[in-house]
């Protein structure tokens, strides 16, 4: 099966065309949520990395997921219509960082001038897909839209596991906002269900179901009888621990492999960081894993009263913006909200940063606005490009951030995600050049 790109939402396009490369032989990678490193609020690139056995024997499928919202590229002006084309890139090196496969995407959009590139505009979502042997890969991502040639580039490392072998194996759990029975033939379409993806792993306050597809490989099945079948636990802990929900399924095994989906009520979750723990035991065996992933619930952002905005602003204060915001019209009641009152444009980008930090900068010891990675991300936007260097050992992490102008470095000392900001001293020690 060769590599394929797919434009799964197009909105308004005035033509497109698509070009796929040739697979020279790979793997794929584990989980990843990527946007300057993971998922993202409005603004800001997110894509997904999710593996699954493939047909292929000894092979594994990666499937890459890119969300591009259109107020992040970079759109020029024309008579009548706002116009942009953007290239999207996926290369992957192996372990002795040859190249293992390519794909290729582009795109033209045009707007017509009354369009308002505001966040409630339908995103542009993209699929990729390979077939490739298990093993260690970088991903190189690479974006440029405009005719600025505005370019944003991404380095990750992969793991691309063996779903054939290691006994009772859990495919990378896929979050959707919605599963639908279908019969379509369809990229979205997998084992007669429509999975529609959530890429970024965020979901609206009042949300009421968390969907969670995933596949199970080499269980135990006998074709003399029916056996206990297998038993599926979802669990959701917050950012303490503390378990806010739970759902359990049993179902019989139609063979050694199958697909799961799962709904997880989350309609009363508060705004908030979550982890999704997926436990899965062989009945007739009582072999068991798991798999994880966290999402974010959040609150949109017209539903926040005036305290919650002062919280907020008392948080970018705290962060030191070079000059001061404030809430020049903050709905002060339901109708004024209803009549179209909104905040200013700047301050609802600060906020969306906050609320992006939160999600993908948090540790168990500080929230995501008080680490170091979080603090630059809100003052200074996604990076254009981000590189990762491993340390001695594989447990210390090199992070650097790549702005027009300036760039961050960051050190993970002990493999745990516990960056902090470096100064040029420690760059030196780092062996990272000027």
């Amino acid at each position: 099966m060769l590599p394929h790109a797919t434009l799964l939402v197009p909105g308004r396009t005035c033509f497109a065309f698509l070009f796929t490369a040739i697979l020279f032989a790979a793997t794929l990678p584990r989980t990843a949520l990527l946007a300057g490193e993971n998922s993202s609020p409005a603004g800001t690139y997110s894509f997904q990395f999710l593996t699954y056995r493939a047909f292929e024997a000894e092979k594994t499928l990666l499937e890459v997921f890119c969300l591009l919202p259109l107020q992040s590229l970079d759109f020029t002006q024309m008579a009548d219509s706002l116009e942009t084309e953007y290239d999207l890139a996926i290369a992957l090196l192996d372990s002795q960082a040859m190249p293992a496969a390519h794909l290729h995407h582009r795109q033209q959009l045009c707007l017509a001038t009354d369009s308002q590139l505001d966040p409630t505009m339908s995103p542009q979502l993209v699929r990729f897909q390979f077939v490739l042997a298990p093993g260690a890969y970088t991903a190189e991502v690479s974006m440029t839209s405009g005719r600025n040639r505005h370019r944003f580039t991404l380095r990750h490392e992969l793991n691309v596991p063996n779903y054939c072998r290691g006994g009772l194996r859990l495919s990378d759990l896929e979050l959707a906002s919605e599963i639908l029975r279908s019969k379509e033939s369809s990229p979205l379409v997998k084992n007669g269900r429509k999975v529609i993806p959530n890429v970024n792993h965020v979901f609206q306050e009042g949300h009421p179901l968390l969907h969670v597809y995933f596949e199970v490989y080499n269980l135990s099945f006998a074709s003399t009888g029916l056996g206990l079948g297998v038993l599926s636990t979802a669990t959701i802990a917050d950012r303490t621990g503390r378990v806010v929900a739970r759902t359990k399924q049993r179902f019989f095994k139609p063979g050694t492999s199958c697909a799961v989906n799962m709904a997880v009520p989350i309609g009363r979750l508060a705004a908030g960081v979550y982890e999704l723990l997926v436990d899965l035991q062989d009945l007739d065996t009582g072999e068991a894993t798991h798999q994880v992933t966290r999402f974010q619930v959040v609150k949109p952002l017209d539903r926040y009263s005036k305290g919650d905005l002062n919280q907020l602003l008392e948080r970018l204060s705290q962060i030191g913006l070079t000059r001061p915001l404030t809430l020049d019209s903050v709905p002060e009641d339901e109708s004024e909200a209803q009549a179209g009152v909104y905040h200013s444009r700047e301050l609802m980008e600060y906020l969306r940063r906050l609320l992006y930090s939160e999600q993908h900068f948090g540790t168990p010891s500080a929230e995501g606005w008080q680490t170091d990675r979080g603090r630059v991300f809100v003052r200074h936007g996604s990076p254009r490009a981000i590189r990762h260097v491993a340390g001695a050992g594989g447990i210390r992490t090199v992070e650097i951030w790549e702005y027009p102008a300036k760039r961050f470095v960051f050190v993970d000392d002990t493999g745990l995600g516990t960056f902090h900001l470096v100064d040029s001293a420690e760059q030196a020690r780092a062996g990272i050049s000027p």
